[in-house]
C-alpha cells in the first residue's frame, strides 16, 4: 500500500492509505496538531474524539467543553434566567426532569 501511495503522490495525485481510527489517533501529526482531542466527561471519564478541523485566518478553532448528561444543568439554566424558585413546580409537572435522567453516553462507564 505504501508503495502505491508514494507513486501516486510522486506524480502529483493526492493519496493516502486507509487507516483504522485507533491507528490514526496515534499518528504523531494528528496528536501534535490537535486533530485528536481528549476531554474529561463527568459521566465516563476521559474521552478521545476528533478535534476541530476548521481554521480561521490560519488558526484552528478552540474546542468547546464536553456536553453534560442530558438535563443535568437544569438548575444552573433556571438560575441564570432567574426562574430557579420554580424548580419544584417545573419538576412536578415534568417540564424539567431532575431524576432518572438518560445517560448521555450509551457505553458502560
Amino acid at each position: 500500500m505504501e508503495r502505491w501511495v508514494g507513486e501516486l503522490r510522486a506524480v502529483g495525485i493526492g493519496a493516502h492509505a486507509v487507516v483504522a481510527l485507533p491507528e490514526l489517533f496515534d499518528d504523531p501529526y494528528v496528536v501534535s496538531t490537535g486533530l485528536r482531542l481528549e476531554q474529561e466527561s463527568n459521566e465516563v471519564g476521559r474521552v478521545t474524539m476528533p478535534g476541530p478541523v476548521v481554521t480561521v485566518d490560519g488558526r484552528r478553532l478552540a474546542p468547546g467543553k464536553v456536553a453534560n448528561a442530558p438535563g443535568s444543568d437544569a438548575v444552573e439554566v433556571l438560575a441564570r434566567i432567574q426562574r430557579d424558585h420554580e424548580l419544584a413546580k417545573l419538576a412536578a409537572t415534568w417540564v424539567v426532569q431532575l431524576e432518572g435522567l438518560p445517560r448521555g453516553w450509551p457505553y458502560p462507564s
